[in-house]
């Protein structure tokens, strides 16, 4: 397993909008602060071999946080996994970071039980909340994370 290389597959930002997309599935951050951000692409940069990894991390260093994103078609339950898998390769950095989980998914279930299990398991695991977005120009906004 090569060491994860951060500063070459980061970008720091203030812009007050970060486009995140994949594959036609788009989420955008809002940073209407214009407070730092370190947008770090994970999948085809900092994991590139076999292992199980989410698309993105935004870290926002100055509320030591960290936001895993997944793009993703419509399979929810994967894209979880994919989640968990990134935080458990990157636990070194972001161990300490309280963690959102955000998946844009082009079908995303009501709240319904199957999503609340899902959200109870990855708070259990990894002390990480859970954010469901559509997967077409949805939007999360960083001042409204809890």
């Amino acid at each position: 397993m090569a060491a994860l290389n951060y500063e070459h597959c980061s970008e720091i930002t203030k812009q007050p909008q970060l486009p995140l997309d994949d594959k036609g599935a788009k989420l955008t951050i809002n940073n209407p602060d214009r407070i730092p951000l370190n947008k770090i692409t994970v999948d085809g940069c900092l994991i590139t071999d076999h292992r199980s990894r989410c698309d993105f991390i935004v870290e926002i260093p100055s509320t030591n946080r960290a936001i895993f994103v997944e793009l993703k078609g419509c399979d929810v339950d994967k894209a979880i996994k994919q989640i968990s898998a990134t935080i458990g390769h990157t636990k070194s950095r972001f161990g300490q970071h309280k963690k959102t989980a955000c998946i844009a998914s082009s079908r995303v279930p009501k709240n319904d039980s199957r999503i609340d299990r899902l959200r109870k398991k990855l708070f259990k695991e990894h002390s990480a909340l859970l954010e469901t977005k559509k997967r077409k120009g949805d939007t999360l906004d960083i001042n409204k994370l809890r």
